[in-house]
């Protein structure tokens, strides 16, 4: 009935405003609105609906006949034992009790009724505290992350490694072998003298040029590790930058999540305080409370994503144990324009790749020359300096 006569009054204001003008209309709202604050609407109960569509009806307002009609279409239909309406047992919350809503009391104070509220519908946690680590102070930029990723890599360390390793063998094979110097003592002890006794000198010389081959073969050698070595560093360089776009993205993704977290909770929290106070029905705050509850649950997820990929950067750095830290910039920067053309070009004449194999090549070019000119025999050196003490005279052979 109240809400009938409510529609009449709106029908009348709305042909009223339509004659003396929207001031006349806006001042009539303003005094139905008001009015309608003095009147505490308890919404908990329920509202028959019958086949003409028509709504609002208590049961104490309905005819018998209708009410008769309500309970025989909520009957289930002849030969079927199972309750309408019935939420399977086999979907998660099946069990769970219905809300059972207090009806709105005027003797109760705004605190007595929020804490009846409170029970019903228990406060989100926040997950501003939860599952979040300490995070150091100062926020570390991409150079800052490649400087450390190259001071500590073991990677870039065993191709540098690799490089002095191949240096030294380069400069060996250039080097000629080293004379020898030694005593040598021979017929001693004939006829009970000292025999010849002395030192000699051996040098082998290396002919055919084979020093300078075989050293531009360890050259070539040497240049490939360069190549790879460029090759780890640039690999590096290209992962920590990946990584740390991976944290960016995650970093600001938690951002954005836990503002969304936070709008969800405040209309989830709105929503109580309009059925604390009768302006909404007692469902209204469990459907929000989904959605707040799924924010919540995307803070958690974005929260676990960041923890992961720090850890995957800070691996590819090569300090594992690394504190979370900050990073420094922006995911909407711009992507850099590159001509094709001057790409490909500075591509084939640059790739570490390429050079490798270059090198590599030339190496074994270098070596088929060796291998040609080996057989060629080198020439060895030989003196030697005796004193003669098998006789008197003590001559010198």
């Amino acid at each position: 009935m109240t809400q009938r006569m409510t529609t009449g009054f709106l029908v009348v204001l709305l042909l009223a405003g339509t004659q003396t003008g929207c001031r006349s209309f806006v001042v009539c709202c303003n005094n139905l609105f008001a009015w309608k604050q003095t009147v505490p609407a308890d919404l908990t109960q329920f509202s028959n609906v019958t086949d003409s569509g028509r709504a609002g009806f208590s049961s104490a307002d309905a005819s018998p006949s209708e009410e008769a009609d309500s309970v025989k279409e909520n009957e289930p239909p002849a030969g079927d034992s199972r309750p309408r309406f019935e939420i399977p047992r086999e979907l998660p919350g099946a069990t769970a009790k219905p809300l059972q809503l207090p009806p709105i009391d005027t003797t109760q104070t705004v605190e007595q009724r929020r804490s009846v509220m409170a029970s019903l519908f228990p406060e989100i946690p926040d997950t501003e505290s939860e599952m979040t680590p300490d995070v150091s102070d100062g926020a570390l930029a991409l150079k800052d992350l490649q400087q450390l990723a190259a001071e500590n890599s073991p990677v870039v360390r065993q191709a540098v490694a690799a490089v002095e390793m191949a240096r030294g063998q380069a400069i060996q094979a250039g080097l000629y072998p080293n004379p020898t110097i030694g005593y040598e003592g021979d017929s001693l002890g004939t006829g009970r003298t000292a025999g010849y006794n002395g030192v000699f000198l051996t040098q082998e010389f290396v002919t055919a040029d084979k020093l300078q081959i075989a050293q531009n073969v360890e050259w070539n050698a040497m240049r490939a590790a360069q190549a790879d070595l460029r090759k780890a560093r640039v690999r590096l360089a290209t992962d920590v930058r990946r990584r740390y776009f991976e944290v960016l993205i995650a970093q600001e993704q938690l951002r954005l999540s836990r503002a969304i977290s936070r709008l969800s909770n405040e209309v989830y929290e709105a929503q109580i305080d309009l059925v604390t106070g009768g302006e909404a029905a007692p469902y209204e705050p469990l459907q929000l409370r989904v959605f707040a509850v799924q924010a919540r649950n995307h803070v958690i997820q974005s929260q676990n994503n960041l923890e992961a990929s720090w850890r995957r950067l800070a691996a590819a750095i090569g300090l594992p144990d690394m504190t979370r830290r900050a990073v420094a910039g922006s995911v909407e920067n711009p992507v850099p324009g590159l001509k094709y053309d001057a790409a490909l070009q500075y591509l084939l004449s640059h790739h570490s790749d390429i050079v490798a194999a270059q090198a590599r090549m030339a190496q074994a070019g270098c070596d088929l020359q060796l291998q040609q000119v080996t057989p060629i025999p080198n020439v060895t050196f030989y003196a030697t300096l005796q004193h003669d003490d098998t006789s008197p005279l003590n001559d010198v052979a």
